[in-house]
């Protein structure tokens, strides 16, 4: 929340969505930065599943073992004016260094923003995409002086769908034909994280006084907001006078329940 805040992010102007988005990406990456990306973070990067091309970005993100450091950049603003949430710059051990761009959304999609026409109409919403022009702005160095630094560029939309959601990436692929961009373009689901940062919570190497119970918290967190895998339909409710076995159906204990007894009347016709 704290980066949130001195990033202007939780101003009243901002729509509730936004100041969502805005809470979940500090929480999560604040959290990263914090408690160190070894803690499962990179693992979870990792995991994200490439847009078109047939590759993961467990080929162009470094392995643990070869990360010297990772610099944060939350909501940087691009050369062309549009403002991702966060920019890694990923150092390798062996020099150079991996740019990942996170576009991070919650309960809203893509900033889409459709240019006026001549005559004063909008065009087409295919004709502009979020997506195409952070790509289109993406950092080709690190500092002045140091382009060939850079050994990998990697956009990764970040969203709480349970499924890919090609047609944003099919409406930035129409943006950007003909463009060579030579960013990868991937898509991640916040509903991943939970699990993987419960397999580093009771490991050693993850620090007891300090990670441990950041982790445990912000798995509360993505609890909390059901942004956790889609485990299916649970078991039907069996009823309390069956609670002692799972029978099918026609099965013999499905009539031998105990009838509840009927009030008696005193008069009437039927009475007993």
């Amino acid at each position: 929340m704290t980066i949130a805040e001195i990033h202007g992010k939780l101003i009243p102007s901002r729509t509730f969505h936004e100041r969502a988005e805005d809470l979940l990406t500090a929480d999560v990456f604040g959290t990263m930065k914090y408690a160190g990306w070894r803690c499962g973070f990179m693992d979870w990067l990792r995991s994200a599943e490439a847009a078109f091309q047939d590759c993961r970005p467990d080929s162009a993100l470094p392995a643990n073992e070869v990360i010297k450091e990772i610099e944060y950049r939350f909501w940087p603003t691009l050369g062309n004016g549009f403002e991702p949430d966060l920019l890694l710059t990923i150092r390798k051990k062996t020099g150079g260094a991996v740019l990942v761009m996170v576009e991070a959304k919650y309960e809203s999609g893509p900033s889409d923003r459709p240019d006026a026409s001549d005559d004063g109409e909008t065009v087409e919403p295919q004709e502009d995409s979020q997506l195409a022009n952070q790509i289109l702005g993406f950092p080709t160095h690190i500092l002045e002086g140091q382009r060939s630094a850079v050994v990998g560029r990697v956009h990764i939309y970040l969203t709480a769908h349970y499924y890919k959601p090609m047609d944003v990436f099919e409406k930035a692929r129409a943006c950007l034909k003909g463009q060579r961009t030579r960013v990868g373009m991937f898509w991640l689901s916040w509903r991943s994280l939970a699990d993987e940062l419960r397999r580093h919570l009771h490991k050693e190497e993850t620090p007891k006084e300090t990670a441990r119970p950041m982790l445990a918290d912000l798995v509360k967190l993505l609890d909390y907001k059901g942004l956790v895998p889609y485990e299916g339909f649970g078991p039907y409710p069996v009823p309390e006078w069956d609670m002692g076995a799972r029978r099918p159906f026609w099965g013999e204990g499905f009539f031998n329940f105990p009838v509840p007894a009927l009030p008696r009347r005193k008069t009437g016709f039927w009475r007993s």
